[in-house]
């Protein structure tokens, strides 16, 4: 492993052994390097361009959500935890119904993906749009950069 695996694992312990309040505002911190991340990609997947008007509409009975739209749905489930190892930007699936809703976001970052709609051929090429590898991977340096900052910060703090 990398020198500065090690002495982020090393700095990491050493807020555990300093108190969990130290240990949790360390996780916190590094919660918003991620955040710069999955906040550039909840931006892109929103933008997503629609062609119709029935998605771009909120539908409301008894003052209740019925469909808040595919592109809403995916951004909420952008999520961002960090623990003595690493920060990850997860995708979640929450809210996506039918028999490929695990795949649906994936597919949708590839691409695309097929899918059957009654009274078309078997199955119809939906096209995709990249939101979550691309955008994250764009925002890296500038992750990198704040990751740095907060590890230099808590180094200072818990020496």
């Amino acid at each position: 492993m990398p020198a500065d695996v090690h002495e982020y694992r090393e700095l990491y312990r050493k807020s555990r052994l300093a108190g969990p309040e130290i240990a949790k505002d360390m996780r916190k911190r590094l919660r918003t390097c991620g955040k710069i991340g999955a906040d550039a990609s909840k931006r892109k997947i929103v933008q997503w361009p629609v062609h119709g008007d029935i998605s771009a509409k909120v539908i409301r009975r008894n003052r209740r959500i019925v469909h808040r739209g595919l592109r809403a749905t995916i951004a909420s489930q952008i999520r961002v935890s960090a623990s003595g190892n690493n920060v990850l930007i997860r995708q979640g699936r929450r809210g996506l119904t039918g028999n490929s809703a695990a795949d649906l976001p994936r597919d949708i970052d590839r691409g695309g993906w097929k899918h059957p709609v009654y009274g078309h051929k078997p199955e119809v090429f939906q096209s995709g749009f990249p939101y979550f590898k691309k955008e994250i991977s764009s925002k890296y340096p500038e992750m990198v950069d704040e990751m740095e900052k907060i590890l230099g910060t808590m180094q200072r703090l818990l020496s």
